[in-house]
């Protein structure tokens, strides 16, 4: 199950006990599904618990049952079949056959907890967030332009920023920050999942300082090797060339030893040398000997 679906699931299980939040989030349903319209009301989940939640808020509010048909991918849709039906439910919320477009009806909403309840409504109709393992996004697909702005200033005014583009037709609010997604479950009521994420992003961060930490001692593990195999080879070049014998012994024996150690560190040549000589004194000889071979 998709971590989308859990939040969902979770949703579906709120208890409202204020009637005018029910008639909120009922109006969020219906508003943002697939259709809304005297012609054609209708969503579509793939969830039939889902289901069952809108038509039991849409009931609940309008006393009109929608049906529920499945369809061959196994999604469940619903509609209102009845014209009368649908026209009951578009005046309900205080939308009139002659509207030239959608927008939404500030009458619906009684108090500050009403918005949470649309919002909540909103996600379950048109809503979704990635799992947040695999990358931080929670999307609307709202089909309406005046819809998706007047969604855009309900969310707003919870002072977060949400972004917008166009994708096949349809108008896309969206979220690409972890903070403003977390803030967005709790607004809805999905307090669990909330949790889930935060815990999630944790353990990822972590996973994700601990991998550049060893990709970085590797890096650092391989640019110390590739630097002993270079100077390894220049000064097997000393010693062809006959300038390894006009050498001091310290010079000697720190070429020796580099020849038969490519892939030490200054830290092991120290201890090699019995740490007769630190880290910068063995950093600058090796330095001396490179540039010697090349002269």
């Amino acid at each position: 199950m998709s971590f989308s679906s859990s939040v969902k699931d979770e949703l579906v299980m709120n208890k409202n006990t204020s009637e005018c939040c029910k008639h909120a989030e009922a109006y969020g349903l219906a508003l943002f599904g697939k259709m809304f319209s005297s012609r054609a009301i209708s969503f579509t989940t793939e969830r039939s618990n889902v289901a069952k939640y809108y038509c039991d808020r849409i009931y609940g509010v309008t006393g009109v049952m929608p049906e529920v048909f499945v369809t061959k991918a196994g999604n469940n849709k619903i509609e209102v079949t009845s014209e009368e039906d649908r026209l009951k439910i578009y005046e309900h919320f205080g939308h009139s056959a002659k509207d030239v477009s959608l927008n939404i009806n500030y009458s619906n909403f009684n108090c500050e907890e009403c918005f949470k309840a649309f919002l909540r409504g909103v996600f379950l109709s048109c809503g979704t967030v990635c799992d947040p393992v695999k990358s931080y996004h929670l999307e609307f697909v709202v089909s309406y332009s005046r819809l998706a702005n007047a969604l855009i200033k309900i969310i707003e005014e919870f002072e977060l920023v949400p972004k917008y583009s166009n994708r096949n037709f349809n108008h896309i609010i969206y979220f690409k920050k972890s903070v403003e997604i977390e803030d967005l479950l709790t607004i809805i009521g999905a307090s669990e999942s909330t949790i889930h994420f935060m815990v999630t992003k944790v353990e990822k961060d972590v996973k994700n300082r601990i991998n550049r930490k060893n990709n970085f001692e590797y890096a650092n593990m391989m640019r110390t090797i590739d630097a002993g195999l270079n100077q390894a080879d220049a000064f097997k070049k000393l010693k062809a060339s006959g300038k390894y014998d006009e050498l001091s012994d310290e010079l000697k024996a720190l070429c020796d030893i580099r020849i038969e150690n490519p892939g030490a560190s200054l830290s092991e040549l120290c201890e090699i040398l019995g740490n007769t000589v630190t880290k910068s004194g063995i950093k600058h000889r090796l330095k001396k000997l490179v540039d010697l071979s090349k002269e």
